[in-house]
């Protein structure tokens, strides 16, 4: 867990040859599916990237869901 974290701490996407420059959950979970040949859930990867992995989403995003923005 602590090489995924490093990764998305200290790289972008495009380093690691996605077409996107943000880290999503997605792209997160492609990541660890190459690396570790390892299929996670949605649901169950959201969970696991909070609490193992410190990640949160930036304040940004979480006060624009709150208020009902669409994030595009």
């Amino acid at each position: 867990m602590s090489w995924i974290a490093r990764s998305v701490r200290d790289k972008n996407p495009l380093q690691m040859k996605f077409e996107y420059a943000l880290w999503t959950i997605g792209i997160i979970r492609e990541v660890i599916r190459k690396r570790f040949d390892v299929r996670l859930s949605v649901g169950g990867f959201g969970g696991t990237a909070d609490e193992a992995l410190g990640l949160h989403p930036p304040a940004s995003a979480v006060s624009g869901v709150a208020a009902g923005c669409d994030a595009g």
